[in-house]
């Protein structure tokens, strides 16, 4: 029924000369009367655009591409409504290139079931036709076959189905949330009856399961609310009315239960859909992952190198399964920061950027995190960004206001998705760009500013038929990650702080340009905070501080690894104490396992340690593979090294600890802040040890102590077990990049 509607109002538009061959459809529409367009359109010959909500099935969505329709997707919090607020702008803005049939206030709609639908409902009943109980979408059908009765003073009546605010019923509307569509009187109706979700699902699969009907959620919308009906009346005839297939619905909720979930390495939470997703990798094996990087004005603070260890903790977990991970990190070293440092210092900007980017290295050194694939710089891809704010002013999506290239928001519909911003419920003086510039909207951002007279006297500047420009922060991500990932990439990591405005703005750049989203996982990393301040260019804690107090590395990878990258983390120095001496525990629990003797175990208890080894093994990729669960992996480590450092009295069984380092040493591959025992041979070594032990046998203690000091400035360790003085000396794992 709902292609008659479509084909009418296609009619009747031709008939008064609105619609004209030159001319685009385009509706909004979840579902039904979008493929009766599209597939009217298919047959007269227009080109057909539907705006949909996000969240409309893909069946849908992909019957009406068949037929030859665009998609446009509008966010998914807003319905419906969204989608239509976006077609009426459009059509506002653009009368000349669209016409839209607008179903929800075109009298075509009911005015079709009114001198189809209706008497056929008549006709065929023989007039015994008490109700007709309908689901009120667009509402054309309900309205149509009433004012078909009224008018012929028939008998029946009609009831409508309405689900309850907050609904998930694609197609159908709560007159209350949603805007009621212009042809609906509610005064018509005989009654409405509101139906839930689950309500509506369940007659549906009840159909499907007991009748071979397979119809969709309006249909078992209408179905409950028919048999609510009936349970009120003694006698009559209903006829429900079924709009829609159900294989139209395969991808929603409504057949959810029967699609089994295929089981993957690896579940993260998404800031894209606010939702933990599995990851489905484009191009297996091949990852493809990017990550902002340094502003190359100061050496950077543990905020930026805790969403880098972040990146690092992903890329050696999925190289765990085989995947090659291909990595971009760009590096911001022509931007407003570095050129004002750079002026003040009164030092060449690529003198303070080189100077920067080399001591980021040796951090990244220190923290062990692996280098990146590519460390592409702003400065290096100037031409390409000026490009591409270029081809956004062609496309009509940018604007230019004293020599400078703004953004329009309001000609990308689907602005603030990622930062769940909705621009209407800013205040007007708020911006979603940290400059200041002279622009239309303070929603606008600049893609091209024009440079300041002291900029442009130390060249620091683009020539472009506007003027002198520079490209600013929101146009760099884009290009960079357009340049070397494509248009459509795996996994985009940084930091919380950054969501909005810088990342959002770059993902509306990209799929501005291109239609199509940027990466398919946006990971974020919480923000580090000091003495209840986060990290900042004034409250800063940074790799040399570290140094200067003397922790290694390891020890601060570990003290950021105990907070799940998703939680914002209070650094403290007594913390970060505290980690250095639960790696110092790790490392006595894991020389006391390399002491301990194999011998012969009874059975029991030689199967109860292979299982724990095998749990083990299987918990701390079960931690990794939930969103990257590293607290929970570290905590699994303690808790097995602990167990089997007092399992190491009474030894292992053959070939045990041999299994365990091996297992142990996968772990390190992912956290790297483990170093193994190594048994020491050095004969002056050893004798160092026997003179040691001779001095404590004979309460020469001071001397001793001072033997295994002067062991332990040369990184030799010394332990006394029950198979006597042990020496070792610790060395890191050498792992592959």
């Amino acid at each position: 029924m709902k292609d008659r509607i479509a084909l009418a109002m296609i009619e009747e538009a031709e008939r008064q000369g609105l619609l004209t061959p030159e001319k685009i459809v385009i509706e909004a529409s979840s579902g039904n009367t979008g493929i009766g367009l599209a597939m009217v359109c298919a047959a007269k010959g227009y080109r057909c655009v539907i705006a949909m909500p996000e969240s409309a099935s893909l069946e849908r969505r992909k019957v009406m591409q068949a037929f030859g329709a665009e998609i446009i997707l509008t966010p998914a919090s807003k319905g419906t409504d969204g989608a239509i607020e976006f077609v009426y702008d459009l059509v506002r803005a653009e009368p000349e290139k669209y016409f839209c049939p607008d179903q929800f206030n075109n009298p075509a709609n009911w005015q079709m079931h009114y001198r189809t639908t209706g008497p056929e409902i008549w006709a065929q009943t023989e007039g015994k036709v008490t109700f007709v109980v309908s689901a009120l979408g667009t509402t054309g059908t309900a309205m149509g076959i009433a004012r078909y009765a009224l008018d012929n003073k028939l008998p029946f009546k009609v009831v409508g189905v309405e689900p309850y605010p907050g609904h998930k019923i694609q197609g159908l509307k709560n007159m209350k949330e949603s805007f009621p569509p212009g042809i609906f009187d509610r005064k018509i109706l005989h009654k409405v009856i509101n139906v839930h979700d689950e309500e509506a699902y369940e007659m549906a699969r009840w159909l499907a399961k007991n009748e071979g009907i397979f119809v969709g959620m309006s249909s078992g919308a209408a179905l409950f609310g028919a048999l609510k009906l009936a349970e009120e009346i003694e006698e009559g005839v209903i006829v429900v009315i079924f709009p829609d297939h159900g294989e139209r619905y395969l991808s929603t909720p409504l057949w959810s239960f029967e699609v089994k979930e295929e089981e993957r390495e690896l579940y993260l939470f998404n800031t894209l859909t606010q939702k933990r997703e599995p990851f489905v990798p484009k191009e297996p094996p091949l990852v493809k992952i990017y990550t902002c990087g340094p502003t190359l004005n100061i050496r950077p603070h543990l905020g930026l190198y805790r969403r880098l260890l972040t990146a690092d903790i992903l890329k050696r977990y999925l190289k765990l399964y085989g995947y090659k991970p291909f990595h971009v990190v760009n590096l911001t070293d022509f931007d407003d920061k570095t050129i004002q440092k750079a002026l003040k210092e009164g030092r060449p900007l690529r003198e303070l950027t080189e100077e920067v980017e080399k001591a980021f290295y040796e951090d990244l050194e220190f923290l062990k995190i692996k280098r990146a694939d590519a460390y592409p710089k702003v400065s290096e891809n100037l031409e390409e960004m000026k490009e591409l704010a270029f081809k956004l002013y062609q496309k009509n999506l940018a604007y230019e206001k004293f020599s400078a290239l703004y953004f329009d928001v309001s000609r990308f519909f689907d602005y603030g998705r990622l930062a769940k911003v909705d621009l209407k419920h800013l205040k007007a003086e708020i911006t979603v760009d940290e400059e200041h510039y002279e622009k239309e909207e303070p929603y606008d951002f600049a893609l091209l500013k024009r440079v300041h007279i002291l900029e442009m006297k130390a060249g620091y500047f683009l020539e472009t038929p506007i003027g002198r420009v520079r490209p600013t922060w929101h146009i760099h991500c884009a290009c960079i990650a357009l340049k070397y990932l494509g248009d459509n990439f795996d996994i985009y990591t940084s930091g919380r702080d950054l969501i909005f405005p810088h990342h959002e703005n770059t993902r509306a750049v990209a799929k501005a340009l291109t239609g199509k989203e940027l990466a398919n996982y946006w990971v974020h990393t919480e923000l580090v905070y000091y003495e209840g301040k986060k990290l900042s260019s004034e409250n800063r804690i940074t790799i040399p501080d570290i140094k200067e107090r003397g922790f290694e590395g390891r020890v601060l990878r570990l003290y950021l690894l105990q907070s799940h990258y998703s939680s914002p983390l209070n650094f403290s120095w007594k913390a970060l104490e505290d980690a250095k001496r639960l790696l110092e525990k790790l490392e006595t629990y894991l020389a006391y396992i390399s002491f301990a003797q194999e011998k012969i175990l009874p059975e029991m208890e030689r199967e109860a340690l292979w299982e724990k080894l095998e749990a083990f093994e299987r918990s701390f990729k079960e931690a990794l593979k939930e969103d990257l669960n590293t607290p929970r992996a570290i905590s699994e480590l303690t808790s097995i090294l602990k167990d089997l450092y007092r399992q190491a009295e009474k030894g292992f069984p053959p070939g045990y600890k041999e299994k365990l380092f091996e297992v142990l040493k996968k772990y390190n591959e992912v956290f790297e802040f483990l170093r193994f025992p190594k048994v020491v041979r050095e004969k002056e070594i050893l004798e160092l040890a026997e003179k040691r032990d001779r001095a404590r046998k004979e309460g020469r203690y001071e001397e001793a102590d001072a033997i295994r000091e002067e062991l332990l400035r040369g990184g030799f360790y010394v332990f006394d077990t029950l198979y006597g003085t042990k020496v070792v000396r610790f060395e890191e794992e050498e792992y592959t990049s």
